[in-house]
């Protein structure tokens, strides 16, 4: 190979390279505000439901819901907190984590019908896997399993809130795009 040629090849190499790198930090850095997202909704949602639960609802008794008797107290304080909490957590999501102020695919109202059928879904999908969890094992694996369910979860609602929830430009796929297209084939 002639050196002029050995260079040029040399020099694709690396800009192959780098574009993969480049596409990997964005999706670590996607991933990463998308945990900080969550986890201030999660402290939101604790710190509302310790106010509601320990103080607001304090004088609350308990209520008989289709033959069951509930603590209505703890009722309340978990519908309050979460339902600030996901929307502090959509919103967090839509506008600084997805970016999709101006550029979503979908509007505001398709965006929030989505949003809440995914939080009723994994809502359903953890109780569920939750009460199965305590049919079958001892009692003391319960929280291990709670902590596997609630990660796999969270990375289940990653991927179903990058692509059909908060569906933007900018989320698409970065291999996608034009550059580093010929180290793709």
């Amino acid at each position: 190979m002639p050196p002029d040629a050995e260079t040029e090849y040399s020099a694709e190499i690396v800009q192959g390279a780098l574009y993969y790198v480049k596409n990997i930090w964005q999706y670590c850095r996607l991933f990463c505000k998308f945990c900080l997202a969550s986890l201030s909704a999660a402290v939101l949602d604790i710190g509302l439901f310790s106010l509601f639960f320990y103080v607001c609802f304090q004088n609350m008794e308990e209520v008989n819901i289709f033959g069951t008797m509930i603590n209505s107290r703890l009722l309340f304080a978990q519908v309050f907190a979460r339902a600030v909490s996901s929307i502090w957590n959509f919103a967090v999501n839509r506008y600084l984590v997805f970016k999709c102020d101006s550029e979503c695919r979908n509007s505001l109202w398709l965006e929030l019908t989505k949003y809440y059928i995914l939080v009723v879904a994994v809502l359903a999908a953890a109780s569920a896997t939750m009460y199965i969890a305590d049919i079958f094992l001892p009692e003391n694996l319960i929280a291990a399993a709670k902590i596997a369910v609630d990660i796999f979860l969270f990375i289940v609602v990653y991927g179903i809130q990058k692509i059909f929830v908060f569906n933007s430009k900018e989320n698409a796929d970065p291999a996608d795009s034009n550059t580093g297209k010929n180290f793709r084939q």
